[in-house]
């Protein structure tokens, strides 16, 4: 399982190999880097799975009103997984992989780090909010660090 320490570790690894690199090719190499993360945590999230290869706690099933049916839903988070919403950040320095609209994320640090979030309103125009179990939804999962490794590697040796 990859943590933050482990990618700490391999970071002057990787800062001396990118210090011979001119900003634009340390740009290039931030970008591959973070397009492979965006690609890999969207895939976790479409299978709803935690980085660490646990299961997200399943939503709480909705009771129907009276006379009304129960809509089946599918899975969680739709659109937060799409590319338009997780938006990379990429610089000579490094790359950022997070959410650039502030209502998408909004819903996603509520579930992100189990806090209360807006959930809607009743008829008297109360307004219902509840918490939010922990979902991690951004994370390296336990192949990421090598991935990331192996992709520095083709990128240094032209391949």
């Amino acid at each position: 399982m990859a943590r933050a320490d482990d990618l700490t570790a391999i970071e002057p690894f990787f800062g001396t190999l990118a210090a011979g690199l001119k900003p634009a090719a340390r740009r290039k190499l931030a970008l591959k880097m973070g397009r492979h993360l965006r690609r890999e945590n969207a895939a976790r999230i479409a299978r709803n799975v935690q980085p660490d290869g646990s299961g997200m706690e399943p939503r709480k099933r909705r009771t129907a009103r009276k006379g009304g049916r129960v809509k089946k839903k599918g899975k969680m988070f739709p659109k937060i997984r799409k590319a338009q919403a997780l938006r990379i950040n990429a610089s000579p320095n490094g790359v950022e992989v997070g959410f650039n609209n502030p209502m998408i994320a909004k819903t996603a640090a509520a579930h992100h780090y189990g806090q209360v979030d807006f959930v809607g309103r009743k008829s008297t125009g109360e307004v219902i909010r509840t918490r939010y179990p922990v979902r991690q939804l951004l994370g390296f999962g336990p192949d990421d660090a090598d991935a990331l490794m192996d992709l520095a590697l083709d990128h240094l040796t032209g391949g």
